[in-house]
């Protein structure tokens, strides 16, 4: 499974530099997918976008709940932004 996500503001104002997506979580009924996103989607300053390869041969057609870690590079600060019926499907 290759997992790409992107968190978007809606006033279209930038995240800035400060913002990173740290951890991603996958979960399946109980099975839980935990990943370090190794690279950068192309992103707009709204747009804070990360990739994960090498999740689980889930699926196709159903659902998962995605959780992304999301720190502070001058705090520390960690918080976390779930997303839940989140489509997985097959791409061939």
């Amino acid at each position: 499974m290759t997992a790409a996500i992107s968190l978007v503001k809606l006033d279209s104002t930038s995240f800035g530099r400060d913002l990173d997506i740290t951890k991603l979580y996958g979960i399946k009924d109980s099975q839980i997918w935990t990943t370090v996103p190794a690279s950068a989607s192309s992103s707009a300053g709204y747009r804070l976008g990360k990739i994960s390869n090498d999740g689980p041969e889930w699926g196709p057609n159903i659902f998962v709940i995605v959780v992304a870690e999301v720190s502070s590079k001058s705090t520390g600060s960690k918080s976390q932004v779930i997303a839940r019926n989140q489509s997985f499907f097959a791409l061939y």
